[in-house]
This record gives structure tokens, sequence and C-alpha cells, in this order.
């Protein structure tokens, strides 16, 4: 029942406001008879209350049509702004854009249209461009930007050259009178409280009507199925028997609840952007996704598809704090990271009380925009003031007033540039207090952008080497260290005791190798398993050039596997039976994970670790004996690798960086890159001079550092996405190409992170009211039946616990994580629950019982071979509530 509501949901809320818009006899304002347009002339102010989170950017026109026996031609006047023209079909799937947001058309050009229904057989005139609806109601939104009250004759001139006519009369070159509309009191309605207020037998009857005239796409097949059990689809006869006893009862409760339980169903969809959320694809283009749909057909009916827009929304600071107007906030844009946008795109900032409408203000400003007269700092950046008290004369332009309570801020972006949205921009911060002294002046502010990205591409490398010499200071393997081209194997689960890698994984233990390719050619032999076993490849920039067993390309990934690992000069042949690994630089990496299910299961592991071979080619094939060579030590090498490439100066780091680019060399995507550096002399063998960064180099260097610092600035959010309460780092992770921010800001915080065909880690630091999580308290984490995370074949998943200082919490029981090797207790309804807390709870509890501490920690959940389809579609997460 519930399914065929959200299913239905958006049709039936077409057709209430398709009644309400075309309750007129003639054209108003607000209203249009069927086939007409409706032009607004109203740029909403605090006094207006007609809709909630009102737009002061555009001005709208729309139009509903009737495409049952009619066809229409439409004309898009030339404009010289940002005009853009939606085309929906009846349930709320855009059809087409044109205009601005357009995919194949000038924006400012005139644009022809020939509007068609689904049976339309006849010829398209040359020179127009043909939309078919494939549903008899059709429904146009036309937004057209406006710069202030005094811009109102210019929208309004484009208004009066856009035309709706019929086919025929256009052809004919007759002159159009539109026919009278008519109006009848009982449609004057909020068509959604309209929808909500129906009955069963009055929603699935309207429903199924409607659906005669506006039928299904094929994508729905398997819904319409499902439906029909209840007699819900086209020209079907409903009978509210079929609720059965209480069934009216049921019906309100899942009406009254539909849109928090939508909210919950397409969490998926809400994507993070630092600060920001705002909803993601596949928005106003919805194939089955009926649940997103139907929510959204609650919250804002014809959302735009993100080519054409995407609204991030804020309502906490940038420490998780409600906004309020009680405090003073600063919203700090970097230079050049204004909202990209393409072509003729723009961008504003808007305040919404808790009421969502327009907060009242003595200067009547409702939004900064890209045309407000704003002051930019000396470095290019920008900061906006959020606050109910008039600023000083100096930074009135730059106020946007805020009230004196709860509020929240949407920024609104049109022609959205999404490549560098989702790769390289960062969204602004909102910071409580006065805005930031600037940095110290430099002699070129040029320079030093060319700096910061200059250490941000070379980071990953300099951590490399120091890693690398980190790992194999050692004379002979150790459970910690292996000599060059050796492997390192653990042998021991981790605790708390443990201390030498924030995060540490108790579910698996690790071999690993640094290799030195420049003049060796390896032969790595991953054994049979009967587990998960994965070994990642890697070279100097972190990226994944092969994964070999569990999660790799091999069709069993149990079976055993031998590699050929070669540098970027090797010419020779490939033996027979032989996966060929060709790494581009010298310096490679390789990583192995094996499942451990606990201390009586380390024995397993290490006859699997005595498998793993990795030695030179030549005597492999000469079946001969190898004796690895014994490696050194060195004292100055005896570092924690972050904290010394954080350490180094700025001519000891990119004397390091120009060395290792010349063994290994940046990709041929890198050139564009290479060039910029080239001009600080950053590149392969090039000589860095530190006086090009002039005056003051040393607190600018740190302060540049501190700014990149995930520790210090929530920026490095930018790059996750969400999944209900926690979030989670998504694609590229691991296979970078030219996304070297995300690159250096996984290197800082999870150096080597497998790509997410191998595992996703999910973190949570807050709970479900969106409060730190604190061991004062005690929590359950729910999973609904059948949704613990879902993975592959030979995939696992766990839960672990981390201080605030990111290792593992000392307990009574030294238990770490509960993973799906765990001996918990199912709830009668297959549910299950994990409770945590700082002390241990009754006995019968005791197995779901993990840990947690008496003050802040988070939560990190390790998905091995996720099933992304499930966890992206279809998948409820768990949640984390305060009892």
């Amino acid at each position: 029942m519930e399914n065929a509501y959200v299913y239905c949901f958006p049709l039936v809320v077409v057709d209430a406001t398709m009644k309400k818009m075309t309750n007129t006899e003639i054209p108003t304002t607000t209203q249009a008879p069927i086939n007409q347009l409706v032009h607004s002339n109203l740029q909403f102010t605090a006094d207006n209350k007609l809709v909630v989170s009102p737009n002061v950017d555009d001005i709208y026109s729309s139009a509903f049509l009737d495409l049952n026996n009619s066809a229409f031609i439409f004309v898009k006047p030339k404009t010289e702004r940002f005009s853009s023209i939606q085309f929906l079909d009846a349930y709320t799937n855009t059809i087409d854009v044109i205009g601005s947001g357009s995919k194949t058309d000038n924006p400012e050009d005139e644009v022809i249209c020939l509007i068609t229904g689904r049976d339309f057989t006849g010829d398209v005139p040359d020179g127009m461009k043909h939309i078919t609806i494939p549903t008899d109601i059709a429904w146009i939104i036309i937004r057209t930007v406006i710069n202030g009250p005094d811009d109102m004759p210019n929208v309004e001139a484009i208004q009066n050259q856009t035309v709706l006519i019929p086919f025929d009369v256009y052809l004919n070159k007759e002159t159009y009178i539109p026919p009278i509309g008519s109006y009848n009191p009982k449609y004057n309605f909020n068509p959604v409280d309209f929808v909500f207020n129906m009955s069963p037998d009055e929603f699935f009857k309207t429903a199924n009507g409607i659906m005669l005239r506006n039928p299904p796409a094929s994508v729905d097949g398997p819904m319409l199925e499902e439906m029909q059990a209840i007699n819900v689809g086209p020209g079907l006869i409903f009978d509210s028997t079929v609720l059965g006893t209480g069934g009216i009862d049921k019906w309100n409760s899942m009406v009254e609840n539909i849109e928090l339980t939508l909210t919950k169903q397409t969490a998926q969809y809400m994507v993070a952007l630092g600060d920001w959320n705002y909803y993601g694809e596949p928005i106003g283009d919805w194939g089955s996704a009926y649940a997103y749909r139907g929510l959204v057909a609650i919250k804002g009916l014809g959302a735009n598809p993100m080519y054409v827009a995407v609204y991030p929304e804020a309502d906490t600071d940038s420490e998780g704090q409600q906004l309020s107007g009680i405090n003073k906030y600063h919203l700090h844009i970097e230079k050049d990271m204004l909202p990209p946008v393409i072509n003729d795109g723009f961008w504003s900032f808007t305040v919404y009380g808790s009421d969502d409408f327009l907060i009242p203000n003595e200067i009547d400003r409702y939004c900064i925009n890209d045309r407000s007269n704003v002051t930019y700092n000396e470095d290019g950046s920008l900061d906006i003031l959020l606050q109910a008290e008039k600023p000083g004369d100096d930074m009135v332009n730059n106020w946007l007033p805020v009230g004196t309570g709860d509020f929240r801020i949407n920024l609104r972006i049109y022609g959205p540039d999404l490549q560098k949205i989702k790769n390289s921009w960062i969204p602004p911060k909102i910071v409580q207090g006065l805005v930031s002294e600037d940095i110290p002046e430099n002699n070129s502010t040029e320079i030093w952008e060319k700096v910061k990205d200059a250490y941000i591409f070379s980071y990953p490398l300099v951590l490399m080497d120091a890693t690398m010499k980190e790992h194999t200071n050692t004379v002979v393997p150790t459970s910690e260290q292996a000599p060059i081209n050796q492997f390192q194997h653990d042998d021991q689960l981790k605790n708390a005791d443990w201390r030498n890698v924030v995060s540490p994984n108790v579910d698996t233990l690790y071999s690993q190798a640094f290799l030195d390719l420049n003049s060796t050619v390896l032969v790595f032999v991953k054994p049979k398993a009967d587990r998960f076993c994965s070994a990642q490849v890697m070279d100097a920039y972190s990226n994944t050039i092969d994964v070999i067993g569990s999660g790799g390309g091999a069709d069993n990934p149990d079976d055993e596997e031998i590699c050929l690992i070669t540098g970027r000069n090797f010419m020779e042949d490939i033996p027979e039976g032989m996966t060929h690994i060709s790494i581009p630089t010298d310096i490679g990496w390789i990583i192995i994970r094996i499942v451990c299910n606990g201390p009586d299961d380390l024995s397993n592991i290490e006859e699997i670790q005595k498998q793993l071979f990795l030695v030179p080619m030549e005597n492999y094939l000469n079946n001969e004996p190898y004796i690895p060579p014994k490696g050194s030590y060195n004292e100055d090498n005896n570092f924690r690798p972050g904290d010394h490439v954080s350490n180094m100066s700025p001519e000891d780091y990119f004397s390091t960086a120009n060395r290792l680019m010349i063994s290994n060399p940046p990709s041929l995507e890198d050139t564009p890159m290479m060039e910029e550096m080239k001009s600080i002399n950053v590149g392969p063998g090039l000589v860095f001079d530190e006086k090009i960064l002039g005056q003051n180099a040393s607190v600018q260097w740190n302060q540049m550092l501190d700014s990149m610092n995930p520790v210090l600035s929530p920026y490095y959010l930018s790059f996750t996405e969400k999944l209900g309460d926690w979030v989670y780092y998504p694609s590229p992770i691991a296979e970078w190409g030219t996304d070297y921010p995300y690159r250096a800001i996984i290197a800082q915080v999870a150096f080597g992170a497998n790509p997410i065909s191998v595992a996703i880690y999910p973190e949570a630091a807050f709970d479900t009211d969106k409060q730190k999580l604190n061991g004062q308290n005690k929590y359950i984490l729910h999973f609904d039946e059948g949704m613990l995370p879902p993975v592959l074949e030979d995939g696992f998943w766990s839960i672990t616990a981390y201080g605030s200082d990111s290792f593992l919490i000392p307990n009574e029981i030294n238990r770490y994580c509960i993973n799906d090797r765990s001996n918990v207790t199912y709830s009668e309804d297959g549910s299950l629950d994990i409770l945590l807390q700082n002390k241990n709870p009754e006995s019968d509890l005791e197995n779901n019982w993990l840990p947690v501490g008496s003050d802040d920690f988070h939560l990190i959940m390790r998905i091995y071979l996720p099933d992304m389809d499930k966890i992206l579609n279809n998948w409820i997460v768990p949640k984390i509530e305060n009892q």
C-alpha cells in the first residue's frame, strides 16, 4: 500500500496543482487557464507568505498543457541573461530543458519548439525543436533571473516575447485569441494539503483515472505488477476494503508520517559538501527512484535536474551547531572559490527563518549574490557577515541580515559547473565569530597560490617517500618493518595498547612491502585462500594500479595468482600464466589485507602469509633459492612520516619533491599542473629557491599547512558523501586522476586507502539528533531486518569504536569492534541492536555491547567488498539513537 501511495503521489499532486493553477477565467500573475502562460511579476520580500523558501533571484512563468489531441508551439525569445525553460511530464520527470541549462542549445538564442503528446505522428517543421511528452499532462516552468526591482521591466519584456499557441494556429499564421477558462471554488486549495487529506478511495480512484491518459513508463513495469495486486493501475477500480480492519487508521498514520519515512529512505541521495547538503542525482530525472521522487514532490514540486541548478543548504555552522541570530557568523569563500557556474549561470545566498520565510530587516536585503556590490578581502577571498546587528559602513554591503532566531541558509547555483563542484570546489565555511585576520602580506599572492597547488600535488609523493624510509628502516623483517622489496607481516590483532597509527583496523592483518623498481623486476605470488585476501598495488602517488585476490578482476579471487611487477621501462615478454602489473613509477607499494576471525585464527593467517612470495624475476624463472639481502637502520629515519613531512621547510620539501619526480615521473594528464609548477621551479630535476617566497615565508608556509590540515579545518568533509548519519569517501578514491586535493586529503587521513570496489569506510561522530557521540550517554545502533551492511561474496563488515584521539578504547572485555562474525543476539523481528555505552549492560545483552569509554568517540563501519548498488539504492543505513 505504501509503495503504491509513494509511486502515485507525484502524479496526483501534479493533477491537483494543475487544477489550482488553471482555476481562473483569464491569466493573472498567479494563475492561467489550461494551455496558457502565467507570468509572475513578484519579487519576494518578507511581507510575502505565499510559498515557503521563496526564491528572490528568479521571476517565474509557467503553463499546464493538455496534449490529449493538441500540439503547441512554444517560442523562447532571444535573451541576454539566465532564462531556463523546463518541460515536465505528469510524473515530474524533466523531459527537456531549453535556454539556460540546455544540453544542446546556445542559452541566449531564440528557440522554437513543437510540443506534442505521445501519439503525434505528423511532420516537424524545419528549424523547430521537437519535444515529445509521454503523458497528456505537461508542465512548463520558466525561471528568469532578475537583478533587483528596477529590473522588472526587462523581465516583463522577455515574458511578453514568450509565445505559447496551438500548432495549427501557428502554421496558418492566424491570430490567436486564447479561450476563456473557468473558475471553481472547490479548486481553491493548497495542492499538497488537498492530496494529503484524500481518503484511500479518493486517492487511488484519482490515480487510476489519471494513469489512463498518462501511462506509466516501461521502467515502471515491476511496480505496476506489484500495485495490480491491490487494484491500483491504469483504469483499475480500487476498493478500500482491501485495507482490512483498522485500515483507515493505518492509512492516516502512513500519510501523517510519509515525509519522515521518505526522508529516511532517501538519505543516500543527500550529498554532503562541507557544512552544506544538497539533493543529488537523479533529481528531476527519476527513473525508478520513486521514494526520492515522492519526497521532492512534497518538498519542492518541479525540481530542476542538477545540470540546471543545485541547491546546497546549511542550518549548522562549521562546528555542527544550529545557526542562530544570537551569534555572529562570517561565511568565508576562498579566493577563486565562488560557487562555480558555466555560461550565464549565477549564484546567491538566501537566509530563511525557522518558519521557512524570508527574514524582515531594516535594509530589506534577503540575499547576497554574484551581482551584489560586495567588498572582497585583499587576498581575493570574500566574507559575508551573517548577523542580526548592522555592521559598520565598511562591511554593510557584505551583510546578510539573519534576525534574532534560528535560521538556515540556501545557496542557489544556477548553471552549475558540476565537474568543479564535485572535484575541486571548496565550499564556503560558516564560522562563528569575527572575520579572521588577513594572512600577512607577501611579495606575490599569485606565487603563494602556485606554492599551495604544488604542495597539494606533490604531498602524496613526498609522504610516500617518508613512509617508505620509515617502514624499510630495519636490518631484517619484523612485525612492523621490512627492508625494501620484502614483506612485513602483522602477527597480532591491534588492541588499545597499540598506538603506532590512528584508527587501527581490528578486522584484518596486514602484510606490506615497499618496492624499488628502478632496475628490478619482481614476481609476486598470492596463494590460494579460503577467505578475504586482497592485495592492493600502488604507485608513488598512491594511485591503485591493480588489486589481486578479493576485490580484483580474477574469475575466482580465492585462487592462487602469480604476478609480474615491473617498472615503467620494462620491455620484455611476460611469462605465460602471469598477470602483468606495470607500475609507472620506481616506487611501488603493496598492501595485503587478510581477514582474521579472532585470536584463535592467527595461526591460519600465518600459514597464508608464509605462502606470500616476493622474489626477483630471475630467481623465480630459474628456480633459484632466494635469500633476501639485509637492510640497514638509520636513526634519522626513525620518525612518524606525516609529522616528518609537515615539519619540512619549503626548500627541504620541494627539493625532495623535485628529486622524487625524476624517478617517479608525473603522468601525461598532469601536464597542465607541471606547467603551472614550473614557474616556481617545482618539477622533475628543477632547483627550488625559497627566496621567491619573499618575507615572512615561514609564517605563511605554516599558515598554508594549517589551512589544509583536516584536524584544523572542515575542508576535508567536502570530499565525503552522506549515508544517513554516516559519511564516507566516494570515488575516485585511490584512482585519483587529476583530483589532487582529494588525493592529498586522503594521504593525510587514510594513506593507502582502497578503491570503493574493495572497501568503503563510513564514519559517524554524531547521533540522529546531530549531537556529538559521548560515552556519558547510552546509544543503540539499529539495523533493520535484512539491512546489515550489503557485501558481495567473501565480503564482510564491522563496526569499530575510537576515542577522540582516534585510537582504540580500553575496556574490561577487550572488545573493540562488532562484526558479521560476532556472536550477537538478534531481536525477534530479525533486526539487530548494538549497544554503544561505557558500562557493561545486562548479561543477556553483553554480546551486543560495544564499549565506547566515557568521553567523546566516533565509529568506523568497514564494509569490505561492498555491494554498492544496494548501498546507494535501497540499503537502510543504521541509525544511532540516544536512549
